[in-house]
């Protein structure tokens, strides 16, 4: 996604770049300034998949750290920009599934 305007399209490309190096090294600090940075583009249409995808991995790192408490704020971001995204909706089902079963014990 590229824009007329040749500062965003360099913030955009900018943006991307540092998406793939975070997702190669699943890089929590990557992932925040990329999300950071997204909501620049936001302001303008654009962004969301940056926005949503980051927020995605930050939650899915959390999760992995098993801080299902922020896992799941971050889970709720990338749905806010990507409603249809179905691993975050799947992830938040499991831990809304895990703490009702939690409370019933």
């Amino acid at each position: 996604m590229f824009f007329g305007n040749y500062k965003d399209s360099y913030i955009c490309t900018k943006i991307l770049n540092k998406y793939h190096e975070a997702s190669k090294n699943d890089s929590l600090k990557l992932f925040r300034e990329v999300y950071k940075e997204s909501r620049h583009l936001l302001k303008k249409g654009a962004g969301y998949n940056f926005a949503g995808g980051s927020a995605f991995h930050i939650g899915n790192i959390f999760f992995k750290q098993k801080n299902t408490e922020e896992a799941e704020k971050w889970f709720e971001k990338c749905l806010k920009y990507m409603p249809e995204h179905r691993e975050a909706k799947r992830m938040l089902k499991s831990i809304r599934n895990s703490k009702e079963r939690i409370c019933r014990e």
